[in-house]
């Protein structure tokens, strides 16, 4: 009894070392992920997104007339106009629409302010800024007791106390009425957002079969990014798949990733230096083309 004794007291004179006992960080809730970007991923965005900027270099290439990347990209136009003199031009060939870029289409109706573009340096890179786990219950309309089986599986997967949510106003074609729990949602932060997109990535989207990947045109231009699972997704979680049946009713989740990108491009940067995959939308088939009566 005395050796048992002695060696919790030397446990605990160990987790009071400088190995445990590091400011802001909990032994018990160390994320592999945040260090991960704290000490790699970090510098290598920088690095991908750096712009390098010199008066002295600009001077030089001005000096030594030497192409630049803008300059070299331009090819060189001939002098035809002698030659095509005589020719007339039709106007409606001449002009062309300009395709609009990825940025205006998302947010070129956006009413809110549009934050600026920095200069990329070690103090201004990008990382997740938050997580909301999301779980719509249609079947708490019905039945109040159906919300408890969503409750449970976010307290689950998160480690946090879910908030409720009810209903704004009425809705007579879903029987719904002000007040009534609809969902329920976890805002994750810190080390505990880490551990939840670490087990994200590495447990649950390798064995799901139902989910390709992030789409490369997904997002609302700001750098934030909204995921949506089926239901198998929640039982993949180790928390969930130890006790499954425990859940009379397993729900679907959505989870929204917001980021302090400025724009998509940044955020899918991140994403896939999380080890997020990025897949390309396929293209939509065409319909099948009626036969005529005639070809018959």
């Amino acid at each position: 009894m005395n050796r048992i004794i002695s060696n919790l007291s030397g446990l605990s004179s160990f987790r009071g070392t400088r190995a445990f006992s590091i400011k802001g960080i909990n032994y018990r809730s160390y994320s592999r992920l945040a260090d991960y970007y704290n000490n790699t991923l970090r510098d290598d965005l920088t690095i991908l997104q750096y712009r390098y900027k010199s008066e002295k270099l600009d001077e030089y290439i001005k000096s030594k007339n030497l192409d630049t990347i803008e300059s070299s990209s331009e090819t060189p136009i001939r002098d035809s106009s002698s030659a095509n003199s005589s020719l007339k031009t039709d106007p409606s060939t001449t002009t062309s629409k300009k395709k609009p870029t990825e940025t205006e289409r998302l947010l070129g109706k956006n009413v809110r302010k549009i934050p600026e573009i920095l200069e990329m340096n070690g103090l201004n890179s990008a990382s997740v800024e938050s997580v909301t786990v999301h779980i719509r219950m249609k079947e708490a309309l019905g039945n109040k007791n159906n919300i408890l089986s969503g409750l449970m599986a976010l307290q689950c997967i998160t480690g946090e106390k879910p908030e409720v949510v009810k209903a704004r106003s009425d809705a007579a074609a879903w029987k719904l009425r002000k007040g009534m729990p609809i969902s329920a949602k976890v805002t994750l932060t810190g080390q505990s957002m880490y551990i939840f997109l670490d087990k994200l990535v590495e447990t649950v989207l390798p064995r799901l079969k139902e989910w390709d990947g992030l789409k490369v045109n997904s997002g609302d231009g700001l750098g934030n990014f909204s995921l949506g699972f089926t239901p198998a997704a929640l039982g993949l979680f180790t928390e969930i798949e130890a006790v499954y049946d425990m859940f009379p009713i397993v729900y679907g989740l959505m989870v929204n990733i917001k980021t302090t990108a400025r724009r998509n491009s940044e955020g899918r940067l991140l994403l896939s230096g999380l080890k997020f995959p990025l897949v390309v939308p396929r293209p939509r088939a065409a319909p099948p083309k009626k036969r005529s009566k005639k070809s018959r």
